[in-house]
């Protein structure tokens, strides 16, 4: 019988030494996080994304734009695994012109990393951990904590709709039906997910790519919580933009097929998984945007 990780074991990245003062421990100490704290505001959002080419750069800059136009929340841009220094520049000049924070990660890409020191390095009443490929509309985040003031830490994590069949070339702008109201999730869409500090997700960091909803989803079945689909705010996302365009050279051994992933989830939640590992990945894998409105 195979051996099982207990789900609740997080596995964080070793640290390395970098030029990137950030960059030197995941469990930073009190007096370390005094010196480094990068915001405290009454909510954050924490954006991995890649200025490695004009593609990934283009979705970065779009979604903090579109961030910017339609909420209130402080921005923290982490740059990952981005060789070139002209698009980090740019990038980096446009997020300071909007008044948020740029900091620049010299590590593999991970976008679970990213966001357990996002959280660990600010302070705020609500955490948004954010996908760079997506497009925010108007009223996004009033709603959710709308919502929350609501239904409360009845729900574990809230999240945003998004257009259906959202693609590379751009999400399709299907008018959706969205009254006011939150719908319970086990799997909710991972692209945006916000929460109330208290019960931020310590996202697996071996798990650096979209795997980690996996994680998400398989750890709050295991302790019986859900998610809340909140119906009348809408994100929408262009499905891998950043992931596709991810320098290769940048990606630990094993994770461009997802093959490590994968064998790490069996392992970690194989004693636990509600379903076979197949249907598991058919139910999963079924968002709720793919049905036509």
């Amino acid at each position: 019988m195979a051996e099982y990780v207990y789900p609740d074991t997080v596995y964080y990245r070793k640290p390395r030494r970098a030029p990137y003062s950030l960059d030197r421990a995941c469990y930073p100490s009190k007096k370390y996080l005094k010196k480094h704290l990068i915001v405290a505001a009454h909510t954050v959002t924490i954006m991995p994304c890649s200025s490695n080419n004009r593609k990934s750069l283009f979705h970065t800059l779009r979604s903090i734009k579109t961030h910017k136009e339609t909420c209130d929340s402080v921005l923290v841009c982490f740059d990952n695994s981005s060789p070139k220094l002209e698009n980090r520049r740019r990038l980096k000049d446009y997020v300071e012109s909007l008044g948020y924070i740029y900091k620049y990660c010299n590590w593999p890409f991970s976008l679970s990393a990213i966001y357990n020191l996002g959280t660990l390095l600010t302070n705020s009443k609500f955490i948004v951990h954010s996908a760079a490929d997506v497009t925010y509309t108007p009223g996004w985040l009033d709603e959710i904590r709308e919502m929350w003031e609501i239904h409360g830490r009845k729900y574990n994590s809230y999240h945003p709709v998004a257009a259906p069949k959202g693609g590379l070339e751009g999400p399709q702008w299907t008018r959706l039906k969205t009254p006011r109201k939150v719908v319970p999730v086990s799997d909710p869409i991972a692209h945006v997910q916000v929460f109330y500090r208290p019960d931020v997700y310590h996202w697996d960091e071996a798990l650096p790519w979209w795997e980690s909803d996996c994680d998400y989803w398989l750890w709050m079945s295991y302790h019986k919580k859900t998610g809340a689909l909140c119906m009348g705010a809408r994100v929408d996302t262009y499905v891998r933009g950043i992931i596709e365009s991810v320098d290769p050279e940048s990606v630990p051994r094993g994770h461009l097929d997802s093959s490590v992933a994968w064998h790490h989830i069996r392992r970690k939640w194989g004693a636990f998984m509600p379903l076979g590992e197949k249907e598991f990945e058919r139910t999963y894998c079924a968002q709720p945007w793919d049905t036509e409105e």
